[in-house]
């Protein structure tokens, strides 16, 4: 029988949704069976649920907010409602019974801002208390930098059209990466305009670009804050030890004589 990786994400810019993609492609070359489940602003509780019951591996990530996991993933996760967040069949948290066999991942992408890679702890941290809901021992932690959702244009933009900061925050990183998406189909001139000022505005935080020139005297675009490469990641090199991080936790955990999993003791930690 298969094993079974269940990966339940929140992406507003695709970053996190990057990491998404290479854990599933890793868990898939070790022949496990992947589902994913994306909580989005329209999914509903308990309409959207999906239960852990028959999954070996429960991966969560989310995108970072404000400094906390984005809203509707802790909405969704049980941190708002108390009657959301039981995740077992029966409508249920899990008992330790149910969930000993089971191990849980955590992971989120950040922009870093003046904190650097640190300002990921806080979420993953969230996240944690999420998985201990389930009694699913966390056995990984993974984080990378993504690429920094302007928040000088997305703020202006979530106020001029009297939006919420997430909504407009996806709605200028899906422009950035498709402006022909099905998704502004309904945008009168206006409103279309307001977002393609949005997504020209290369400002972090009010600041403008830096341009780094290297010895050899190429001049690169780069961000004024933590990563200098900032809007270039999550990079080649971090889906690289996104896979080895996944590879890492399956053949240490999984590969056992008795085909049981190990006790879930070591934990692993990438952030980068």
């Amino acid at each position: 029988m298969k094993r079974k990786a269940l990966i339940i994400y929140s992406s507003l810019s695709g970053n996190t949704e990057t990491i998404v993609n290479a854990f599933a492609r890793t868990f898939e070359k070790y022949d496990w069976e992947v589902t994913l489940q994306k909580i989005t602003a329209r999914s509903k509780y308990p309409q959207d649920k999906i239960y852990f019951d028959d999954y070996d591996i429960v991966c969560m990530g989310a995108p970072i907010l404000a400094g906390l996991p984005y809203t509707k993933f802790s909405e969704f996760m049980g941190l708002y409602k108390p009657e959301s967040g039981r995740f077992f069949k029966g409508d249920q948290f899990g008992s330790p019974e149910a969930a000993a066999k089971k191990r849980g991942i955590l992971f989120t992408t950040y922009a870093g801002g003046i904190a650097g890679p640190q300002e990921c702890i806080a979420t993953l941290n969230v996240l944690k208390v999420y998985m201990d809901l389930q009694n699913i021992p966390t056995v990984g932690y993974f984080a990378c930098a993504g690429r920094e959702v302007r928040h000088t244009a997305v703020d202006g933009l979530a106020q001029a059209l009297g939006i919420l900061v997430d909504e407009a925050a996806t709605y200028v990183m899906t422009y950035v990466q498709d402006p022909d998406n099905a998704l502004f189909a309904d945008f009168d001139e206006k409103k279309l305009q307001l977002l393609k000022e949005a997504a020209a505005d290369e400002r972090h935080f009010g600041h403008d670009v830096m341009v780094y020139t290297t010895v050899d005297g190429v001049e690169m675009k780069g961000s004024t804050m933590w990563h200098y490469d900032l809007m270039n990641r999550p990079n080649e090199r971090d889906i690289t030890n996104a896979e080895n991080f996944i590879a890492n936790i399956v053949e240490d955990y999984f590969f056992t004589v008795d085909g049981e999993p190990r006790k879930a003791s070591g934990v692993y930690y990438s952030i980068s």
